[in-house]
C-alpha cells in the first residue's frame, strides 16, 4: 500500500477492530486481531508455523469456551480456567441458543453469571456472550481470533454397524475448526501427567509441538506414545526419535514409549496405568467420507475416553 502512511494503517485497524468486536461480542486485543488478520497471508496455519519455531509462543493467550448451560457442560469451563490458571490469558465465554427470545430469557442470564461468577472466583479476567445459530458455525466463526477453544463432549462421534461415521456436529466442529480444540468429557483435571499419541503424520507433529509448549510451560511429566504392529519396531523407534530430537532440542523432558498393540487399546491401557489425566492428539487426517475406513482412531478415542483431549487439526 505506498499510497497508504502508518497513521492511516492505524485508523483502518482502529475500525475494524471496532466492527470485529461489534460482531464477534468479545473485545479483543490488538495483537489477536493482527494475527487473525495476517494468518489470511500465510500459506501454514498459525499455530503450527508459530510453536514448530518455539514452543514457548503462545498457545494458549486467547481462549475461547464454549457453555451449554446444561449441568455436565459446566466441565469445559472448569477446564478452561486449570488451563487459564497457569498462564495470563484472556478467557471468552460464548453460549449459542436456538430463538432470538432465548437471547435474554433468565435462562441465558443465569449462564452469564455463573459464567461471570466462576472467572471471578478464579481470578480470571472474563467476558461473556451468547449468539444464536448454528453451533458449529458460530464457534469457528470466533475460533480464528483466538488461540484455543475448549468445548464439552457430550456427544462423541458415532459410527454405525457398518463401520461408518454417521454425521455429528462434533466431528464436524474438530474438521471446519480452524484452533487446537480441547474437547472435555464429564470431568475436568488438573493437566499435570499428559500422554501425547505419536505417530510422525503431519497432524501429530502439530500436535507435538502444542505438548511442547505444555511441558515448557507447566510443571509436568509429558509422555509420548508410538503405537506399531508387532513386526514394526525399528520403524516405531525411528518414529519415536524424531519426537525426542525435537523435545531435547527444546529442553523438554519426556518418558518415550513404543508399543505394539491395537491403537486406541494400546493408548487406553496406556493411559490407565500411567495415571494420564490429558491426552494430546493430531486431527482426522482422511476426509469425513475416507476417516472410518482409512483412519478412524480419533473417533474412537473420543468415543471410549472419560479424559479430556487436546486435539490439534
Amino acid at each position: 500500500f505506498p499510497e497508504r502512511t502508518l497513521t492511516d494503517l492505524y485508523l483502518w485497524l482502529a475500525q475494524y477492530r471496532s466492527e470485529l468486536e461489534e460482531q464477534l461480542g468479545f473485545d479483543l486485543p490488538a495483537t489477536a486481531i493482527t494475527r487473525g488478520f495476517s494468518e489470511t497471508l500465510q500459506e501454514r496455519p498459525r499455530q503450527e508455523r508459530v510453536l514448530s519455531q518455539n514452543p514457548e509462543a503462545y498457545l494458549a493467550e486467547n481462549i475461547l469456551v464454549a457453555i451449554p448451560g446444561t449441568e455436565v457442560g459446566w466441565c469445559a469451563l472448569e477446564q478452561a480456567l486449570n488451563l487459564a490458571s497457569a498462564d495470563e490469558v484472556n478467557l471468552y465465554g460464548l453460549h449459542i441458543v436456538t430463538t432470538v427470545a432465548q437471547l435474554t430469557s433468565a435462562a441465558t442470564k443465569a449462564v452469564e453469571a455463573e459464567f461471570m461468577a466462576c472467572c471471578a472466583s478464579a481470578g480470571i479476567s472474563g467476558q461473556f456472550t451468547v449468539r444464536v445459530g448454528n453451533v458449529t458455525q458460530i464457534i469457528c466463526e470466533r475460533a480464528r481470533w483466538v488461540d484455543l477453544v475448549v468445548a464439552n463432549l457430550a456427544h462423541p462421534p458415532v459410527t454405525s454397524v457398518l463401520g461408518l461415521q454417521l454425521s455429528h456436529s462434533f466431528s464436524t466442529l474438530l474438521r471446519r475448526c480452524p484452533r487446537p480444540i480441547m474437547a472435555v468429557p464429564d470431568n475436568a483435571t488438573i493437566m499435570r501427567s499428559p500422554l501425547l499419541g505419536y505417530d510422525g503424520s503431519s497432524k501429530s507433529r502439530i500436535a507435538l509441538f502444542a505438548a511442547a509448549y505444555l511441558s515448557s510451560h507447566w510443571n509436568v511429566q509429558l509422555t509420548v506414545l508410538t503405537v506399531i504392529n508387532k513386526d514394526d519396531l525399528k520403524e516405531g523407534e525411528r518414529i519415536s526419535e524424531q519426537a525426542r530430537d525435537y523435545l531435547d532440542a527444546h529442553g523438554v523432558k519426556a518418558t518415550y514409549l513404543v508399543e505394539p498393540g491395537d491403537v486406541v487399546l494400546t493408548l487406553l491401557n496406556v493411559a490407565a496405568a500411567r495415571d494420564i489425566d490429558l491426552l494430546i492428539f493430531g486431527g482426522y487426517e482422511y476426509t469425513a467420507i475416507l476417516e472410518p475406513l482409512l483412519g478412524g482412531v480419533l473417533d474412537k478415542v473420543l468415543q471410549q475416553s472419560q479424559l479430556p483431549m487436546l486435539i490439534c487439526q
